[in-house]
């Protein structure tokens, strides 16, 4: 057996044994009703995720030591700029369905893909809400238009308020000495840009 053929097993084993830890912990979520499950598809749904965690750990430090720590007046300027994060995508939400509300299908527990998590405060449960919502209409869009280049606003939109988001989630992060590692793929969209039509 060659030391490739182990390495590629070994690494088999650590990914089945994630998929089997995440699928346990997704059914012990299924008993809590604040849960939510996410099954991003797009990669604006991937790094909005892995914002949403770095926040949700921030802000529940934030709030819990507020008037101890730190003072309510900085901790409500933390605050405020998560509001308005989730006000801005939520804006945009209502435009790309017209106006109507958005129902969206709760994931699958039971699939491997699927990410379960309990929102401690609620500004991170409303922009849950609003990861789940973008990330459908943006690969209903990514499936369907006849041009997507036509779309090219919409997306610009939705990686102005990624960044946007980003930025809070890293102040948030530093204001509560907590740990904010950016997703490696809002690093790579950072890092890639396309000319002339080639990618």
């Amino acid at each position: 057996m060659s030391q490739s053929t182990t390495t590629r097993e070994r690494s088999d084993r650590q990914r089945q044994s994630r998929r089997d830890d995440r699928l346990q912990r997704n059914r012990q979520l299924l008993q809590n009703p604040q849960a939510q499950f996410f099954r991003t598809r797009t990669p604006e749904g991937r790094m909005l995720i892995g914002m949403l965690i770095a926040l949700d750990r921030g802000l529940h430090v934030l709030r819990l030591r507020a008037g101890h720590q730190f003072s309510f007046e900085d901790v409500m300027v933390h605050i405020v700029k998560v509001r308005n994060v989730v006000r801005d995508l939520q804006g945009l939400i209502t435009e790309l369905n017209g106006g109507a509300s958005v129902l969206t299908e709760r994931a699958n527990a039971e699939d491997p893909q699927t990410m379960g998590f309990v929102p401690r405060t609620e500004e991170t449960r409303q922009l849950g809400l609003c990861v789940g919502q973008l990330d459908g209409l943006l690969m209903r869009i990514r499936l369907t238009s006849e041009d997507l280049q036509l779309q090219h606003k919409v997306f610009d939109r939705a990686a102005a308020l990624i960044k946007l988001c980003h930025d809070v989630t890293g102040q948030v992060a530093q204001g509560a000495g907590t740990r904010y590692d950016p997703p490696r793929s809002y690093q790579d969209m950072n890092r890639h840009t396309v000319k002339g039509g080639k990618l």
